[in-house]
């Protein structure tokens, strides 16, 4: 449908009527072009299920690959009507933000309950699982914890890890920017885990300071990727949790209905973390819960959780910067920002001889043009020798492989958006002729 007109909105963006395209529904995770738990360790039906039966969690889900190699969790019994529970999962099982060990409260004198601690508080959990497993022989937790993906293959997923040359190779600033945000944060919450760990582990003298830096952000990784929020009687504030056989449900768009929305929602009942499906879903469909507002556009995806996911090129939520005249402004399917439109038009005007006024209509025809052409020229420019830049990378072994495919994965679908917003924006400026 090529769309008519233009209409200006108080936030200072233009979208346009009519410009919603015959979006295809995809799952989210299903058209992964690159997913953290693939290659990861395959475990078997009796593994998964003792694992469940160690940390007292039911089900009637259970993990699996796809023909892609993507693990997720899909529906064991006939049908899971609306309102039926499909995974309940004792809070005592799970790692809480709420419950650090006490080696950080001595570490951190300033250690509270803020929600901006509350990732180092949950990856202490972690790391005090881990020490004291081999002390108290949890079995469970063990299980679950060897199931996760590999700790290389997550630093070889999060930008956050990603070499200065690869991460600019992917030519997005908002993701190099909030890389370096998330960077500073990190560090702060690196040093408190490692003067924790250094007080708890005194007497272990072969745990370097390396060593220990790689310890506190192989779980801070964990926790980034694989935490969820809840609400819990009693607490003013979210509990964050790391929930063995919760954290390996995939997320949907909640974008489209049918095939790839979310089927199922969570919440605290009890003292259980509970899983009820949403709508029916039937034998051997795939449960899928949403993640949120951190699983919105393909950069903040990639950032957060280490993949790229599967949205249409007309999905509004597939994001892309794109500069016109000096002004840098992300642009998505079926919009174009107002400053865009103002920059080109300015142009348009002073290559006439002539001047833009505030009050003049920024949609031109010309304008529109230019925009539409500068879009395409960044969506060839993007392609241009792309195999060839990503495979001369020079990157350490944790992401020489994996980061390149990351990247080149991304600067493709972020082309093929430009591409597509390009085509839909030249024939809306047809109609302006």
């Amino acid at each position: 449908m090529v769309p008519n007109s233009f209409t200006a909105l108080a936030n200072g963006f233009l979208f346009a009527d009519g410009a919603r395209h015959s979006l295809r529904p995809r799952s989210f995770r299903s058209c992964l072009v690159l997913r953290a738990d693939t290659h990861c360790n395959s475990h078997d039906r009796r593994e998964f299920y003792r694992v469940c039966q160690l940390l007292g969690v039911e089900t009637d889900a259970c993990l699996r690959e796809n023909a892609s190699g993507i693990r997720g969790m899909y529906l064991e019994s006939s049908v899971a009507r609306s309102g039926d529970s499909i995974l309940s999962v004792p809070l005592s099982s799970c790692l809480r933000d709420d419950e650090p060990p006490e080696w950080l409260s001595k570490a951190i004198c300033d250690v509270d309950d803020s929600s901006s601690q509350w990732a180092t508080r949950l990856a202490a959990c972690l790391l005090d699982a881990k020490l004291r497993s081999n002390d108290i022989g949890d079995e469970g937790r063990d299980r679950w914890l060897s199931m996760l993906p590999t700790n290389s293959w997550l630093r070889a997923s999060l930008p956050i890890h990603w070499p200065p040359n690869v991460l600019s190779t992917a030519k997005c600033q908002a993701l190099e920017l909030a890389v370096d945000s998330a960077y500073f944060t990190r560090s702060y919450a690196v040093m408190d885990l490692t003067r924790g760990l250094k007080d708890e582990l005194i007497e272990t003298s072969h745990y370097s300071e390396e060593d220990l830096t790689l310890l506190a952000n192989d779980a801070l990784d964990v926790v980034q990727t694989r935490t969820c929020g809840v609400s819990v009687p009693s607490k003013d504030s979210p509990v964050r949790l790391l929930a063995p056989v919760f954290d390996f449900f995939n997320h949907g768009s909640k974008t489209f209905p049918g095939p790839g929305c979310p089927n199922a929602g969570f919440k605290v009942e009890e003292d259980c973390l509970v899983v009820r499906a949403t709508k029916d879903i039937f034998e051997s469909e795939e449960v899928l819960i949403s993640y949120g507002d951190s699983a919105e556009t393909t950069w903040r995806c990639l950032l957060n959780y280490g993949y790229l996911p599967g949205y249409d090129d007309e999905d509004e939520r597939n994001t892309v910067e794109l500069v016109v005249d000096g002004v840098r402004a992300s642009i998505g399917a079926g919009s174009v920002p107002f400053e865009l439109a103002v920059a080109a038009a300015k142009a348009c005007a002073e290559e006439e001889g002539a001047v833009f006024n505030d009050d003049d209509n920024p949609l031109s025809a010309k304008a529109v043009y230019r925009i539409a052409d500068r879009a395409r020229a960044e969506a060839e420019d993007l392609l241009v020798d792309l195999k060839g830049i990503v495979e001369s990378l020079e990157t350490d072994e944790h992401v020489e492989k994996h980061s390149r495919r990351l990247v080149q994965g991304f600067r493709e679908s972020q082309s093929e958006v430009l591409a597509s917003w390009s085509s839909s924006l030249r024939a809306f400026g047809d109609t302006l002729e």
